[in-house]
């Protein structure tokens, strides 16, 4: 077209190996830095010091190696380019499958796929001949190729499904918070003690299987209701529990501070000690079922307000 007179017949060439070169370790330091934030103002001043030397090497001082000679074809160096190239790509291609979950799965199988077949562009230029080739045409089919499925997987999804990108990362923080939570539930109901969750307001925010057992009721009658005693973390009391019957379980109540749905709560450990416990003689002033009345100073406190039973 003669734009650049009195340089090499390979000029494209070169400008294309130094491009595809930039390319392929763009990549690679994506994948490797996918977890920093690089200064913008560095990024940009190492990109502007490449390009600079690259196009000075090539325009100015005119020390890049030549690519194509006639009628040799291509040079050593440009192959050796091409497969160097290839391997850079192969690895931005790992450290893309070794971060996969910090991708939208659609968005990484178009990265994957773009940079695969960038990979075996470039190995077609590795064989042509003629710069009219075959070879080299499909190479550049493949290029285009490659192109169009970054446009896919970046601009598209960005102006398409915007949301899937800017969220991904809350949507998978809310997912480890699900997967917590269902663990902690698991863990909770497993555990011999009871174990209640109330808030500040007195109200029962959740209650476990042993719990269910000392309170002879199911936490669906008491989740939601008072529960009826005055909380102060980091107290430990013992109380008893009446159940059916005329019997009462000796309890030791232990109360700390947690957070409940993003809420200030307290945690209330309970520990049957009736096993433990040892007979004292019944004050004269107790009641029928043994259970000791709450005005006795001596006494243990019973529980306050009226707890569900199962009918």
């Amino acid at each position: 077209m003669g734009v650049f007179s009195g340089y090499p017949d390979d000029l494209a060439i070169q400008l294309w190996i130094g491009a595809r070169g930039v390319h392929s370790l763009c990549f690679l330091a994506a994948g490797l830095l996918i977890h920093s934030r690089p200064n913008a103002r560095s990024l940009l001043a190492v990109f502007t010091l490449v390009t600079t030397v690259l196009l000075c090497s090539i325009f100015y001082w005119r020390i890049f190696p030549r690519c194509y000679v006639e009628p040799d074809g291509l040079t050593s160096f440009k192959r050796i380019s091409e497969y160097v190239i290839c391997l850079v790509l192969l690895a931005a291609m790992a450290m893309l499958w070794v971060h996969r979950k910090e991708f939208d799965h659609h968005v990484l199988h178009l990265l994957l796929l773009s940079l695969g077949t960038t990979v075996v562009s470039e190995l077609a230029f590795t064989t042509y001949e003629s710069v009219y080739g075959l070879a080299n045409m499909l190479g550049h089919l493949l290029k285009i190729v490659a192109f169009y499925l970054i446009y896919k997987a970046v601009i598209e999804t960005a102006l398409v499904r915007p949301y899937n990108m800017l969220f991904r990362n809350l949507k998978d923080s809310e997912e480890e918070l699900r997967v917590t939570s269902l663990r902690f539930h698991q863990m909770v109901d497993e555990i011999p003690d009871g174990v209640l969750v109330v808030d500040r307001g007195g109200v029962v925010r959740y209650m476990n299987p042993a719990a269910e057992a000392l309170f002879e009721t199911k936490s669906n009658r008491l989740v939601g209701r008072p529960y009826g005693r005055p909380l102060r973390a980091g107290t430990m009391t013992e109380i008893q529990l009446p159940r059916s019957g005329g019997r009462t379980t000796n309890v030791r109540m232990r109360v700390v501070k947690t957070a409940w749905d993003g809420q200030p709560s307290y945690l209330v450990h309970l520990h049957d000690i009736t096993d433990q416990a040892r007979p004292d003689p019944v004050p004269s002033d107790a009641s029928p079922t043994g259970q000791v009345n709450p005005a006795d100073p001596g006494g243990k406190a019973l529980p306050q307000g009226d707890i569900p039973k199962e009918p």
